[in-house]
């Protein structure tokens, strides 16, 4: 069963084709633009969050100088204190030395005159 077409119908046919295919082109330009707005959304939030990236890595950058520099300070504080220590010890052990070395010269002087000059008289 065949149905032969009228020109009237082929012709309404290809009318409402035409329309369909200029409300595609339509919807597919219109859809372009909205992904291409929202294209251009994500490229605006990529560059807002790689300013906020970059102004926290800023800071972070002069918290760090700043803990170095503190860091620095202290270790030579430290190293100044320990050098000062080490005079003192110095100090100290020189100290010690000479009274051990004339304890040391007493002692003999003692024994000496114990062992030479104390002698008992008959």
């Amino acid at each position: 069963m065949t149905e032969s077409i009228t020109r009237s119908e082929l012709s309404q046919i290809l009318d409402a084709i035409q329309a369909i295919d200029k409300k595609l082109d339509i919807h597919i330009a219109t859809s372009g633009e909205r992904f291409q707005r929202l294209e251009d959304k994500i490229d605006a939030v990529e560059a807002k969050l790689e300013q906020r990236i970059n102004a926290v890595e800023a800071k972070l950058e002069q918290r760090i100088n700043a803990v170095e520099a503190k860091l620095e300070q202290r270790i030579d504080t430290v190293e100044s204190t320990l050098q000062d220590i080490s005079k003192r010890q110095a100090g100290t052990d020189a100290r010690l030395w000479g009274f051990l070395v004339t304890l040391l010269v007493a002692t003999v002087g003692l024994l000496t005159k114990l062992l030479f000059f104390d002698l008992p008289r008959p």
